[in-house]
C-alpha cells in the first residue's frame, strides 16, 4: 500500500471511476421495474378501456387507482418506455466509460509499483554482501524478482479494484434493498456471515499453500539456471539422465502443490454456488407469496431479482479477490525477505570516506570464518604489500588464497584483526 500512495493521484482516478461505474450499474435494474410496471399498467390500462363504465369503475377502484391514473398510465406508457430506454443505455455507455478509466489507471498503477519493486530488489541484490550470494541460490533471487513481483502487481492492479468494487456493490445493493423490500431482505442477510466465514478460513489455509508453490517453483528455476550456466559441465561428464531425473522430481512437486490448491478452490466454488442458490429459493418462496398478496409488483419483484444478482455477484467475485490475495501476500513475503535483509558488510556511524589511495595493503592478525563455519579459513594473518610491490601468495586448494583477494575490496568483512588500506 506505501508503493501504491507513491501514485496516488492516478489511483485516486481509478477508484472514483470505478465508484461512479458501479453506481451507474445500480441504477439499472431501478429503471427495469418502471420499465416493467409501466408496460403492465399500460396493458392493464388499455384492458380497462374497453370495459363498460360500470365495470371500469369497479376495476379501478379494486386496483387502488384514479380516472387520472388510467388515463395517464394508457397515454403515457410509450413516452417512459422510451424515457427508461435511453436511461438504461445512458447508464450502461457510463458504465462502459468509467469501467475503462478504471481498468486503465488500475494497470498504470499496478505497472509503476512492480516497476519500483523490480529496481529495489535489484538495487538491494546489487549492495548485499558476498556471504548473502553464498547462502542465496540465483534461480530464487530471479523468481521473486520476476514472478513473485508479478504475484503482486495482479492483485494492485486486480485485486484491489474488484475487492473495492466488490464492497461497494454489496454494501450500496444491501441499502437499497432494505428500503425497497425490508422483509425480503432479511431473507438474504443471513447467506451473508456464512460465506464470509467460508471466506476467511479459505484464505487463511490458501496463503501457506501458494507459499509453498513459490519455493518449489524457485527451487525449479535454480535448477533449470545452474543446468543452462553449466551445461558445459553437464555434457562433460555425461550427467544429462541424472539432471533430468532431478528437473522431473522438481517440477513433480510444483505440480503436486498445485493440484492441491485445485482441489481447495475446486471445494470452495461449489459451495459458494450452494449458497447463492438456498438464498434465491428462500426469496422466490417469500417474495412468490407477497406476489400472490398483492404486496409486491412484478416490476418490483424483477428490480430485486437482480439486486439479488448484485449481491450474490461479489461473493462470486471473493474466490478470485482471495486466491489473488493469498498469492500476493505469500510473494509479498518473499520480496520483503530480501528488502529487509542487513547486508553482513556495513560502514560504521560516521565512517571516513576513502580518499585517493596509493595501494599500502596491510593484513593484522586476520582471522575469517565463512557464514555459519566454525572452522575458520584464515587464521591470523599477517602481511603487508606496499605500492607497486608485487606479492605471491602460495598454497593448496582451498587453502585461502582466493579468500584473501576477496577481503581486499571488502567482499566479506573479517571475523577477527584487521585490513588497513595506506
Amino acid at each position: 500500500i506505501k508503493y501504491l500512495f507513491r501514485y496516488k493521484r492516478v489511483a485516486a482516478i481509478a477508484y472514483a471511476s470505478l465508484f461512479i461505474s458501479t453506481l451507474a450499474q445500480l441504477m439499472v435494474p431501478q429503471l427495469i421495474q418502471i420499465l416493467i410496471d409501466t408496460v403492465t399498467n399500460g396493458n392493464i390500462a388499455n384492458a380497462l378501456s374497453k370495459l363498460p363504465p360500470q365495470v371500469q369503475s369497479a376495476a379501478i377502484q379494486r386496483l387502488g387507482w384514479t380516472t387520472e391514473q388510467l388515463q395517464s398510465n394508457q397515454i403515457n406508457a410509450e413516452t417512459w418506455l422510451i424515457s427508461v430506454g435511453f436511461g438504461v443505455i445512458g447508464f450502461a455507455v457510463m458504465r462502459a466509460l468509467f469501467a475503462f478509466s478504471t481498468s486503465f489507471n488500475a494497470e498504470r498503477t499496478s505497472q509503476s509499483v512492480a516497476y519500483d519493486l523490480r529496481n529495489e530488489i535489484f538495487s538491494k541484490i546489487q549492495r548485499l554482501s558476498f556471504s548473502y550470494h553464498d547462502q542465496t541460490q540465483t534461480g530464487q533471487l530471479m523468481v521473486r524478482a520476476t514472478d513473485d513481483v508479478e504475484k503482486v502487481r495482479l492483485f494492485v492492479g486486480q485485486g484491489l479494484a474488484m475487492a473495492l468494487q466488490a464492497f461497494i456493490l454489496l454494501v450500496g445493493t444491501l441499502i437499497i434493498l432494505l428500503f425497497t423490500n425490508f422483509s425480503l431482505t432479511l431473507v438474504v442477510l443471513p447467506t451473508l456471515p456464512i460465506a464470509m466465514a467460508l471466506f476467511m478460513g479459505f484464505s487463511m489455509v490458501a496463503q501457506p499453500l501458494f507459499m509453498q508453490v513459490q519455493i518449489r517453483l524457485s527451487k525449479l528455476n535454480t535448477i533449470l539456471q545452474e543446468n543452462l550456466a553449466g551445461i558445459k559441465v553437464v555434457k562433460a561428464f555425461v550427467r544429462e539422465a541424472n539432471e533430468q531425473k532431478k528437473f522431473n522430481a522438481a517440477a513433480e512437486e510444483l505440480m503436486q502443490q498445485q493440484l492441491r490448491i485445485s482441489r481447495l478452490f475446486s471445494f470452495l466454488f461449489p459451495f459458494i454456488f450452494l449458497i447463492m442458490n438456498l438464498g434465491q429459493a428462500a426469496v422466490l418462496y417469500f417474495g412468490s407469496g407477497q406476489i400472490i398478496n398483492n404486496t409486491l409488483t412484478l416490476g418490483e419483484w424483477q428490480k430485486f431479482s437482480l439486486y439479488l444478482m448484485f449481491v450474490f455477484f461479489p461473493l462470486g467475485q471473493l474466490t478470485m479477490i482471495i486466491a489473488q490475495m493469498a498469492q500476493a501476500s505469500a510473494s509479498a513475503t518473499r520480496i520483503f525477505e530480501i528488502m529487509d535483509t542487513k547486508s553482513d558488510v556495513s560502514d560504521k556511524p560516521n565512517a571516513i570516506v576513502l580518499p585517493l589511495i596509493q595501494g599500502r595493503v596491510k593484513f593484522d592478525t586476520v582471522t575469517f570464518r565463512y557464514f555459519g563455519s566454525t572452522e575458520p579459513v584464515l587464521s591470523k594473518v599477517s602481511f603487508e604489500a606496499q605500492p607497486g610491490q608485487t606479492v605471491a601468495l602460495l598454497g593448496a586448494t582451498g587453502s585461502g588464497k582466493t579468500t584473501i583477494i576477496n577481503l581486499i575490496p571488502r567482499f566479506y568483512d573479517v571475523s577477527e584483526g584487521r585490513i588497513l588500506i595506506d
